[in-house]
């Protein structure tokens, strides 16, 4: 597996005006086989975002010389389950076969990740970013995520 690394964008960056997370990866020479990995991303990245009931997120590709930038957008506050299931679609692309198994368990780990994430307060300064960059979303109101859940609160 080539090497890769995953990152919270907290609003407009070089791959679209929303927050999300991006996947720094490097590819190998053969054009083909770096089209077909990134195709396998995008596959496996979709499937994921849509299990997670982020339908509305987006994925886009940006290439350079050595390897490419992978982006999916995501809610504000579940940034950081964002660079996990980035990390996962990665480790699902480069995988030989699917596995319907190993799917679930992803999806349910990551399902769970994301609400621990969120009733956390590790998320507060991403929480507050979304404030600051109210003015780029044209006044939209504030829709709290559907992983906000109060009753799931861990103090560190």
């Amino acid at each position: 597996m080539l090497s890769h690394e995953a990152r919270r964008l907290t609003g407009p960056n070089l791959l679209s005006r929303r927050p999300g997370a991006v996947l720094d990866v490097h590819l190998g020479s053969v054009e083909a086989d770096a089209e077909a990995m990134i195709g396998a991303w995008r596959r496996q990245a979709r499937l994921m975002l849509d299990v997670l009931g982020w339908r509305d997120e987006e994925l886009a590709v940006r290439r350079f010389a050595s390897g490419a930038s992978l982006f999916a957008s995501a809610p504000i506050d579940a940034l950081y389950t964002a660079t996990e299931v980035m990390d996962w679609a990665w480790e699902a692309a480069g995988a030989a076969a699917p596995d319907a198994g190993a799917f679930e368990a992803a999806a349910e780990r990551l399902h769970h990740v994301a609400l621990e994430n969120t009733a956390t307060f590790e998320n507060y300064s991403e929480v507050a970013s979304l404030y600051f960059h109210l003015a780029w979303r044209d006044n939209e109101p504030v829709v709290r995520s559907e992983f906000a859940n109060p009753d799931v609160v861990k103090f560190h």
